[in-house]
């Protein structure tokens, strides 16, 4: 569940929400890199037992609710229900019968009670309109190669008179009041765990440690050019500087005791303390330069773990800084 993203279609203005549920994508997200888009998840847990009794609409604005109906962005919109809620039910490919999202909806009484009031008593333009959209089959049917040439002209003239409308509802306060309090408690939360990370003493590295971590970095360079010379790695590590294995082995020994002594770690952090570090060899480098070459390092040393040296091992050990000596 993208509970972001019901967030922000629940913030969208009236206008907004008519003319978004009017599209076929409307309740499809994007997936992940390369995979196709996946329906969006509502939830239901949560939701109140909201009857028609429990409103009151004046034209088409919702005046009264007497419970909130929080994570249904569709809720009350007539363009959701018309092209996307005319089925309560619908066939699995193993044949077995499931409630489809409006039918399985807790709220879905309320809301098709909602969305009639709004097509049949708010504006002569919307009712017009409303009931040229029967006379061509039905909303629904505006994806349907058979009828969308004679539906989408008459829907677009619906979004149009429901735009022009601008209805309102109590509702939406509600909505806005909880994300509001919902990312207050996060701010506060985030605000807490940062106090308490400055509050923590930073570790000091003891003989053993570091004799460690030397000892890692001296292993790490010497298979990184190992790597090198025998043609192995990404392309950009090949066409990298000679002194390129010396260079990333620093990066990763400047990181590994940042982390060991709980400070911050990221490429202006690390450029930083490679300066202070190692003056004879950064020193006298621009700040944001020696960054930036940080920067285009970690991504071709992440890689490092999953590279095969010809011995069948990988060309750098995963390596925990929190294992280290305590003295």
């Amino acid at each position: 569940m993208n509970v972001g993203l019901i967030e922000k279609l629940e913030r969208k203005s009236w206008s907004e929400k008519v003319k978004h549920f009017a599209r076929k994508d409307a309740f499809l997200q994007s997936g992940k890199p390369g995979e196709p888009m996946q329906q969006l998840r509502l939830p239901k847990q949560g939701l109140p037992k909201l009857t028609p009794t429990h409103l009151t609409i004046a034209n088409g604005h919702i005046t009264r609710m007497a419970y909130p109906v929080i994570g249904r962005p569709c809720f009350g919109i007539p363009t959701a229900r018309l092209v996307h809620g005319q089925d309560a039910f619908k066939k699995g490919k193993n044949g077995n019968v499931y409630p489809t999202r409006c039918g399985g909806c807790p709220v879905r009484v309320a809301c098709a009670h909602v969305v009639e009031r709004r097509l049949n008593r708010t504006t002569q333009e919307v009712r017009d309109a409303y009931d040229e959209v029967l006379n061509r089959g039905g909303a629904n049917k505006v994806f349907d190669s058979h009828y969308a040439g004679g539906v989408r002209a008459p829907l677009a003239a619906l979004v149009k008179a429901l735009q022009e409308a601008d209805l309102t509802s109590v509702n939406d306060k509600e909505v806005a009041d909880h994300y509001d309090r919902q990312r207050a408690v996060s701010l506060r939360s985030d605000a807490e765990r940062k106090r308490a990370k400055r509050q923590q003493p930073k570790a000091t590295l003891g003989p053993d440690a570091m004799a460690t971590l030397k000892a890692e970095f001296r292993s790490r360079v010497k298979r990184l050019e190992q790597a090198k010379v025998a043609g192995m790695g990404a392309r950009g590590m090949q066409k990298a500087p000679k002194d390129w294995p010396t260079f990333a082995g620093t990066v990763w020994l400047t990181q590994a005791m940042l982390e060991a002594s709980r400070q911050k770690v990221g490429p202006q952090y690390i450029a930083k303390e490679m300066q202070r570090r190692f003056p004879k060899s950064f020193g006298a480098q621009e700040l944001g330069a020696l960054r930036e070459r940080v920067r285009r390092a970690l991504p071709l040393m992440a890689d490092l773990e999953s590279l095969q040296m010809p011995d069948g091992s990988p060309c750098w050990q995963s390596f925990n800084a929190a294992n280290l000596p305590s003295s």
